[in-house]
């Protein structure tokens, strides 16, 4: 599609093709010139001049996304066409929203040199944008400015960028919006609220690329149309909106007037990870002095970033914290390593979008090398290059992974082979492709200080894993997760990896009988049966002489909060009120024909008769739920707004226990073992998976049979909790008998 051909001349003009790049110690870029805006306002002509990195003119980089800016779907056909500028006079086709940056830029910098990826690199050209992607941290730290371009602007521009520069001017140090006008802020109900929501909804803030883009820039400037403001002000506007209570304090105002809802969970959120990450490369530069970086890592739902305070200036051992890395018994640090921090920056980055899935460790790579440089560690050896298949880069990464930090904790990060999208993957190695569940070991704690060690890592003994062709073995032992594994003699780096395969030490610890209610059923459905049942086969009291009905919420939690392990006992009433709400929420759906309500609670009696059994009332049915309504309707009360009142009581009591249970177990289910273990795990496991602990692991692992295989060899199905088991006690004092096992 070329919207810039007019009529009256049908000849159309030569196609411009780029020419290779000289070849030159230091580095050799393309810089674009754009003409003259007032000579012809229809067309776009520009020229392009090479020069070495060390002898270039002063140049803008310019930040954007390839495809639709504004993150929806309603525009992607518009976005998805091509359009002609012309490159000394030649036909050169680029994207739309390129197009409308360019249009804007010839205004603002006509006739300065900048520097856009999709015109400076020859794409078609393997060779040369393999070299130029490995030289994007020295083209964007160069550049005078950083232009980041958001799409073209609306009528809402103006007073959203008034809105953020407000927000950005705020003290950290500020925690309650107490009313309306507080701070000079708009009213709770102003429409401003909601164009800033879509603001940050913006594909910009999304996209994988541009974290690297931000990250080298000394100073950058913002577009949204003609309107532009300083990038300082978006940052800093997502760092406090993402770092006080500010966001929750609107919502909760909202709610309360019974205005349209007002969703700021996500607001700030991919540009304050934009801003971190700067934040961490000028800090290694030493140009900058930064004592706040935070180690962020998205929650299980992706809906919010949690921000583990991990000081990482030049010289500061706390670096070690934004590793991840993890004391044994011992109180001995892994050293951090290349592999570590890729390992780290990939499962921070995962809710960010890239169209080649091999660009998500790419782009990567250089904000791995100047943290590498600044730490004075060795150096990752993967690098730019797009003539290997997206599955090679997998195990490659997930290989050196495993290999450089010498255990099995990333596994983790891998839901198993039921959620890869790339064919012909290995179960064990992580898809690039694909989301995951934050692991148990990260879930919750803001310490450094892991809270399980099922496999008693960094104490076991012999060959604990290998890696051969596409297979993972293991030597393993079944139990139930988070420190399954007690502390045996063991040496770090005995095992060996050969082509693709991972061989292992594992034990196992029982097989999967009974399966409950998927996290969405239950929260989006009201769906509790399926669970009511699973319990009601457990024997009252558990392994670990609990009540079952604690068990089961301690499960369902993996047993933790943000700040407490185990976690604490009065977390029992907010679970009841969370049921009942879930219950109710079940019942509305049904609605309010009598005989359709019968049939649904009939079809659902495994919760009263669990109700009715448990003797601490925790437990509730739906009998329960029904009798609290009726009482809470008095004679002269109008039932709507009574019932409504209960609702919103049990709402606010169940706060406490939905919000971890929304971090733990999204994508997750309860699961029984044979021998009556509790766990928790992947959505998609089965019955018949088997639960092992791996000799290299914190974490319980399920493991699934491969037909038409011989015996011990398994896909991975995902990292569990067991309750009771996340210490090593199914274990024993003795070592384990472990078996060599492989991963398909």
């Amino acid at each position: 599609m070329d919207n810039n051909q007019e009529g009256g001349n049908t000849a159309l003009p030569m196609a411009f093709e780029h020419t290779e790049l000289p070849v030159s110690d230091h580095g050799c870029i393309r810089l674009l010139i754009l003409d003259d805006p007032f000579r012809d306002s229809n067309v776009i002509n520009c020229w392009l001049e090479t020069y070495t990195l060390t002898e270039c003119p002063e140049y803008y980089a310019l930040s954007y996304t390839w495809g639709n800016p504004f993150g929806s779907n309603t525009l992607d056909e518009a976005y998805s066409g091509t359009y002609s500028i012309y490159i000394d006079s030649k036909s050169y086709m680029v994207r739309k929203n390129l197009h409308d940056a360019l249009l804007q830029l010839r205004r603002s910098h006509a006739d300065s040199y900048l520097w856009v990826d999709a015109i400076c690199i020859w794409q078609a050209n393997l060779q040369e944008r393999n070299s130029q992607v490995a030289m994007m941290d020295q083209i964007y730290e160069k550049a005078a400015k950083v232009l980041i371009w958001l799409g073209v602007g609306d009528a809402d521009t103006a007073s959203v960028v008034q809105l953020i520069a407000r927000i950005a001017s705020l003290p950290l140090t500020v925690d309650h919006v107490l009313s309306d006008g507080f701070f000079g802020l708009p009213a709770h109900d102003s429409p401003v609220w909601y164009s800033l929501v879509d603001f940050f909804r913006k594909s910009y803030f999304q996209r994988i690329w541009v974290l690297q883009e931000n990250a080298f820039a000394k100073d950058a400037l913002v577009y949204c149309g003609a309107v532009s403001f300083p990038a300082r002000q978006l940052w800093d506007a997502s760092r406090l909106l993402r770092t006080t209570n500010l966001c929750s304090d609107l919502m909760a105002m909202n709610q309360d007037s019974g205005d349209a809802a007002l969703d700021l969970v996500q607001t700030g959120m991919g540009a304050f990870t934009i801003y971190s990450l700067n934040q961490l490369c000028r800090a290694a530069s030493g140009n900058e002095s930064f004592d706040g970086f935070c180690g962020i890592v998205s929650d299980s739902n992706e809906n919010e970033i949690q921000a583990n305070a991990c000081r990482v200036a030049p010289g500061d051992k706390s670096f070690e914290g934004f590793c991840g890395i993890v004391s044994d018994t011992n109180d001995k640090l892994i050293h951090a390593n290349a592999a570590t921090v890729i390992r780290v920056l990939v499962a921070i980055t995962q809710s960010f979008a890239a169209t080649d899935p091999r660009d998500r460790i790419f782009a990567l790579l250089n904000i791995v090398k100047r943290v590498v440089e600044m730490r004075g560690l060795d150096p990752l050896p993967v690098s730019a290059d797009y003539t290997k298949t997206p599955q090679e880069v997998c195990i490659h990464l997930m290989t050196l992974i495993l290999e450089r930090n010498a255990w099995l904790g990333y596994l983790a990060f891998v839901p198993g082979k039921t959620t890869h999208g790339l064919p012909n993957l290995p179960s064990w190695v992580k898809d690039l492709t694909t989301r995951s569940t934050q692991p148990f070991m990260w879930i919750q704690s803001t310490q450094h200080t892991p809270r399980f060690n099922a496999g008693k890592v960094f104490h076991s003994k012999g060959q604990d894993f290998k890696i051969n062709g596409s297979r993972l073995h293991l030597v393993t032992w079944q139990i139930p997760l988070f420190n399954a594994v007690t502390v045996f003699p063991y040496s770090w780096q005995d095992f060996q990896i050969n082509g693709n395969r991972l061989h292992l030490k594992a034990w196992q610890l029982d097989t999967i009988s009974d399966l409950g209610d998927t996290e969405s059923d239950i929260t989006e459905c009201g769906e509790f049966e399926d669970v009511a049942k699973v319990i009601l086969r457990c024997p009252a009291i558990y392994k670990t002489s609990q009540d079952r009905v604690e068990v089961l919420w301690r499960t369902l939690l993996s047993d933790q909060t943000v700040h407490n392990y185990p976690a604490p006992a009065r977390l029992a009433q907010s679970f009841s009120a969370f049921l009942k709400y879930r219950l109710f929420t079940g019942i509305e759906r049904v609605g309010e024909n009598d005989q359709d309500l019968a049939s649904y609670l009939r079809a659902r009696p495994n919760l009263d008769i669990l109700a009715q059994a448990d003797h601490t009332r925790i437990f509730a049915g739906f009998r329960r739920v029904r009798e609290e309504l009726a009482e809470c309707v008095g004679p002269a009360d109008d039932a709507g707004t009574a019932v409504s009142m209960y609702v919103k009581r049990l709402a606010g009591e169940m706060q406490f226990f939905s919000d971890a249970f929304s971090r733990v177990a999204a994508g997750r289910r309860l699961f029984r073992t044979k021998s009556g273990w509790l766990g928790l795990g992947s959505q998609y496991l089965q019955v018949g998976d088997s639960v092992w602990i791996f000799a290299a692991a914190r974490t319980p692992y399920a493991l699934r049979k491969v037909a038409d295989e011989a015996a011990g060899v398994y896909e991975l199905a995902g990292e569990v909790y067991v309750h009771g088991a996340m210490h090593g006690e199914p274990l024993g004092d003795g070592e384990p008998e472990w078996e060599n096992i492989v991963l398909h």
